[in-house]
């Protein structure tokens, strides 16, 4: 069975509700769509946990009179990895249900 249907890649619909290859073609795009966005947001988390903590760790600041204890650098890195676990878990709530225009 060939699909007859139009597919459109940008909002990821199928205008044939016969199709399961449009339906699932349609239903990897918003899969990719979702878990590329969020890949990019753990990424920036993380890199900005990195940008603040790092010299705070190392002690470039002290010179200041800022400095981050071990104790805080771990609560502080306990943090991150959950706001990263957090934001990943938010992938459960992408509605893979094929859309019909």
């Amino acid at each position: 069975m060939r699909w007859q249907g139009r597919f459109d890649s940008q909002s990821a619909a199928c205008t044939d509700r016969n199709s399961s290859v449009g339906t699932v073609r349609a239903v990897v795009i918003r899969v990719f769509e979702s878990s590329s966005r969020t890949r990019l947001q753990n990424l920036a988390s993380a890199a900005g946990y990195n940008v603040q903590a790092m010299p705070l760790a190392v002690g470039t600041l002290v010179w200041a009179g800022i400095f981050a204890r071990s104790a805080i650098g771990a609560v502080l890195m306990s943090l991150s990895t959950m706001i990263v676990a957090l934001n990943s878990l938010l992938l459960r709530r992408v509605d893979l249900r094929p859309r019909v225009v």
